[in-house]
């Protein structure tokens, strides 16, 4: 499975944000499948550290990470309130597995956490996006309120609360600092390990 998730996210792809009434449901039958994925990959990372295989549980949770992020590109609102839940979980993940981890893995771990948090799509994207979807193909000349209200609604986009509660710019914000604890954590665990080895070498 994860090594599936892998190969897929090295394939160029963006999310379609030009939803019409039969394409939205076809993808959010697809959005539903990113947490589905996520809990199925952390399952295969526990199960790595329970078979003493520090690499494979490290990449798993990458995998998590990853899929939330890539999963995602190129997307809407709508999407950015999925992937990048996934993508805090995976990095709390693998903070909290550090203890279970060995240099190679550390190491690992860090390089992909650089790279991934240098590629991260800013919120604004996907606020425009969303902005542009309202606009071209929202509909809202059909009805009065709605064309009363858009002016406001396009404004307030990174304020409005999703299904979990929090805005988009609180979720921003949270991914932001999850980023950079897991690359503080991973350095602050490859100085420790590296002072044991040279403790055990000192022996």
């Amino acid at each position: 499975l994860v090594s599936q998730v892998q190969e897929a996210l090295e394939l160029p792809a963006r999310v379609p944000v030009a939803h019409d009434s039969r394409g939205i449901g076809r993808h959010m039958n697809g959005l539903v499948s990113l947490p589905l994925l996520e809990k199925g990959m952390l399952a295969i990372a526990r199960q790595r550290e329970v078979e003493l295989d520090p690499i494979g549980a490290t990449q798993a949770r990458l995998a998590v990470i990853r899929l939330g992020q890539q999963g995602i590109r190129g997307g809407s609102l709508m999407d950015y309130s999925v992937g990048v839940p996934i993508q805090i979980i995976g990095l709390r993940e693998l903070t909290n597995s550090l203890a279970q981890m060995n240099s190679d893995a550390c190491n690992l771990a860090l390089a992909e956490v650089r790279s991934l948090a240098a590629s991260q799509e800013p919120l604004s994207d996907f606020v425009a996006r969303t902005r542009r979807w309202m606009l071209l193909d929202g509909e809202w000349w059909r009805d009065w309120t709605a064309a009363k209200d858009l002016p406001m609604a396009l404004l307030e986009l990174e304020n409005q609360t999703d299904g979990n509660g929090k805005t988009a710019r609180a979720s921003s914000q949270e991914l932001e600092a999850a980023f950079m604890q897991a690359e503080a954590s991973l350095v602050r665990r490859i100085a420790e390990l590296e002072k044991q080895k040279g403790g055990s070498v000192h022996r």
